[in-house]
């Protein structure tokens, strides 16, 4: 459960800068929820890196209808599926 963890997941990001693709929208509400439903107040991030909302300024809205994926072989990154572990390593290249 996640209440077990809670106090170690609050330790890692509290006061941190927080990196990922699509976090502003996905990761940044999932936490603050998971905190919300055990009573607890949420981590606040020192800053947030959101590779979405760079690629969204560079690509125009078109950006969001691509996945890490597609962008990591559109620039020649690496090939990857879709799926946590590979968006963890595509986002240690860039």
């Amino acid at each position: 459960m996640f209440a077990k963890i809670a106090d170690d997941v609050y330790d890692i990001l509290e006061g941190r800068i927080w990196a990922g693709h699509n976090v502003l929208k996905f990761d940044c509400p999932r936490i603050r929820e998971a905190f919300v439903e055990i009573g607890r107040n949420p981590p606040e991030p020192r800053g947030i890196i959101d590779s979405l909302a760079l690629l969204t300024q560079r690509f125009g809205v078109r950006a969001d209808d691509m996945e890490l994926a597609e962008w990591a072989a559109y620039f020649g990154l690496c090939n990857q599926t879709h799926s946590s572990l590979d968006d963890i390593r595509i986002s240690h290249h860039t």
